[in-house]
């Protein structure tokens, strides 16, 4: 705390200095590194000029030079920069204009938010990801022009611009995240791309100016968009669609990307438009695929090597000895006419129903299931009273037939108010501070009946990094699975919504721009990252107070990532993580859940004590 007190007196007095000033030479304030390949400098006319390639890092809460920011008038970026990381600029307050360098493909969540004097910003057209808040509480933005090839807008993106007047989204932009557009009070009008599918909820709450969307599709198209609640002003908006006409002429090929000047529209076989000459060439394609294509019998499927065709009754493509098989058994059987469905069968026995109809074999077993369930009787519930069938019955503790709902109910008052032993499968020496990580509620629920000396894998270890989290700062923020950019996570997976909050909090990146890689084992290096920005969201004092200049450094230090080093050492100053033999950190290796959860335990211990 007295040293945030000094940092602040320190900018005050830079601020009283460069306003007397009656010097024009620039000199610099300060400086350092903001990425792997990238260095900062910041002169006392408040130009920020960042120089090197590649991507920046993420922040919490500012790059950096945050402490300065409210000197920064100006910033100047390299040409090869290629990631402008999470809240890099956050809170500059005083930057007019920024010119983004075209070899940017992502701008990282709350890069520009309450960058209150922005009012002009180029974003070059190879953008494919606009992070969450990424233009929040940009006031005085009053227009921008989204990339070309922007394939989501986050929520509350441009939440805030209250005088953004006009914005026209990017075709393939598929959803529009909620709050994207919460209180823009000055937004007139909108132009949506018939791509987006989705709008989310209160993506135009406030919006109190806008009266006109300009829609890329037919109005079908427009009523289809499943658009959440929140957006009641959408009632009163003037939406102007594309007629079949307008669309026709307006119409992109799917695979070639041409404009499609042909009056006959074409689409392929996922449902695409496409143009005259890419259709041309797909027919030609499958044709030559159909003469190479093994034809493969309905029946017994067997190849079919002959050029003669055979059917059964439903037009099937068989074989001629499942042909002539059929032929005889019509000739040895009755043909028959279900008095349910009307369909002609075949039977060597006579098929009827209670009342003596013919009836099909699929009829008659669909009676007989119903008559069972007819047959069924309902017993009443001792417990709520309800009636409920025999076949849904399950015995309670004294032996009392019980409904399904009671059985549930019970089951979770035992569970809520017995205190159960959990047996871990961990290992002897890990037992005490596992037994303590249980009863502070640090190990997922996911993870009680796992083998804990098993290695862990990245989603696992997301779920116990937000576990870390809920315990030490509070509740985690609910956050949309489809917003998330990885595409490589199981969305049946046990995990994700762990996954997603932990990259919503920017405890992970993950491994790059689309993927996550969860079920790949976690290094040690990356195991002390995630769980060192989850101690910096706490912005535990801790944290300021720690110089990574006056630690002593691991044997192998050489081998540990530049974007690792501070986090490594930090947790190793602290006693949280330790060398494998006292002066290597090794860290590629891989690690265990029991580890994993030591580690975390001693986070609370060693850092916020309970």
């Amino acid at each position: 705390m007295f040293l945030k007190k000094i940092i602040s007196l320190l900018i005050c007095f830079i601020i009283i200095c460069s306003t007397f000033s009656l010097s024009v030479n620039a000199s610099i304030l300060s400086n350092g590194s903001c990425g792997n390949n990238l260095t900062w400098e910041l002169d006392n006319n408040g130009m920020l000029t960042i120089s090197g390639s590649g991507d920046m890092y993420n922040f919490d809460n500012g790059g950096g030079w945050y402490v300065f920011s409210p000197l920064i008038k100006e910033i100047i970026m390299p040409e090869e920069l290629t990631y402008i990381g999470n809240y890099v600029f956050y809170g500059c307050e005083k930057i007019e204009e920024v010119q983004i360098p075209d070899a940017v493909t992502e701008i990282g969540y709350s890069a520009f938010k309450n960058c209150t004097s922005l009012a002009s910003i180029s974003i070059p057209s190879e953008v494919k990801i606009i992070g969450s808040s990424a233009f929040e509480g940009c006031t005085n933005l009053v227009s921008i022009k989204l990339p070309d090839y922007l394939q989501n807008i986050y929520h509350f993106t441009f939440a805030m611009c209250k005088n953004l007047k006009e914005i026209e989204i990017s075709d393939g932009v598929k959803d529009i995240g909620q709050g994207a557009f919460t209180n823009c009070s000055s937004l007139a009008t909108v132009h949506i791309p018939s791509t987006v599918e989705k709008i989310g909820n209160r993506t135009f709450y406030g919006c109190n100016s806008l009266n006109t969307i300009y829609y890329g599709g037919t109005r079908t198209q427009w009523e289809n968009i499943t658009i959440g609640s929140g957006n009641s002003v959408l009632d009163n908006v003037e939406v102007i669609c594309l007629t079949e006409e307008e669309i026709i002429h307006k119409q992109i090929c799917f695979i070639c990307d041409d404009e499609i000047v042909d009056d006959i529209i074409f689409y392929d076989d996922e449902g695409n438009t496409i143009c005259k000459i890419c259709n041309d060439e797909l027919q030609e394609e499958k044709k030559k695929a159909q003469e190479n294509e093994t034809i493969i019998c309905f029946s017994c499927e067997a190849e079919i090597k002959d050029n003669d065709e055979f059917y059964d009754e439903n037009d099937n493509l068989i074989c001629q000895d499942c042909y002539n098989y059929l032929q005889e058994l019509e000739e040895e059987t009755e043909e028959m006419i279900c008095q349910y469905c009307d369909e002609k069968f075949y039977v060597t026995d006579d098929v009827y129903d209670e009342n003596s109809n013919i009836i099909c074999p699929y009829c008659d077993e669909n009676l007989t299931q119903e008559k069972d369930e007819e047959e069924q009787y309902y017993i009443e519930c001792p417990h709520c009273g309800e009636n409920f069938k025999d076949s849904q019955a399950v015995y309670d503790e004294d032996g009392y037939e019980i409904c399904p709902y009671c059985d549930e109910f019970i089951y979770d008052i035992e569970e809520n108010t017995e205190e159960t032993e959990i047996e871990f499968a961990t290992s002897d020496w890990a037992a005490e501070e596992v037994y303590e990580a249980y009863q502070n509620s640090l190990i997922p629920d996911e993870m009680l009946e796992d083998t804990l000396y098993d290695t862990i894998t990245r989603e696992e270890f997301a779920a116990i990094a937000v576990t870390l989290y809920e315990n030490i700062v509070g509740e985690a923020p609910y956050v949309d699975i489809d917003d998330m950019p990885f595409t490589d996570c199981d969305y049946e997976s046990e995990y994700l919504s762990y996954i997603a909050i932990a990259y919503e909090l920017g405890i992970t990146k993950g491994t790059s721009e689309t993927t996550f890689s969860p079920y790949d084992n976690i290094s040690r290096e990356q195991l002390a990252t995630m769980l060192y920005r989850v101690i910096k969201l706490a912005e535990n004092d801790k944290i300021y107070d720690f110089d990574v200049n006056n630690v002593r450094k691991f044997y192998d230090d050489s081998e540990i990532s530049d974007y690792a080093k501070e986090s490594v050492y930090f947790m190793a100053e602290y006693g949280i993580v330790k060398g494998v033999d006292g002066a290597h950190f090794a860290p590629l290796d891989t690690a265990t859940k029991e580890q994993s959860i030591l580690i975390s335990v001693r986070c609370v211990n060693n850092i916020f004590e309970y």
